[in-house]
């Protein structure tokens, strides 16, 4: 009974490629697929045809390289929480 609460029901399948066709061929039909669609012009050249997984590449080459923006508060909740471990705020704010 579904009691005034959502109710998710779920089928998953899962199918190994490598069982189906030959793996090499599968990853060129896939880079090729790729390449044809990011090769359509975009509506608005200042957004680019992207394909799933783009944005998280670009997003962890980013912050790999600049680190990760935190706001005062989070971090004030950060170091906070590392002081109720025993950690020194000094330690923690790389002093």
């Amino acid at each position: 009974p579904r009691q005034e609460s959502i109710v998710n029901n779920m089928l998953a399948i899962l199918i190994d490629p490598a069982r189906l066709v030959d793996l090499d061929w599968l990853r060129s039909e896939i880079d090729a697929t790729v390449s044809y669609v990011k090769s359509a012009q975009a509506a608005d050249p200042a957004c680019p045809v992207i394909v799933a997984g783009d944005a998280e590449r670009r997003n962890m080459r980013e912050r790999t390289a600049s680190g990760i923006e935190i706001d005062a508060a989070a971090w004030t909740e950060i170091l906070d929480a590392g002081e109720a471990l025993g950690l020194a705020r000094g330690e923690m704010e790389g002093g």
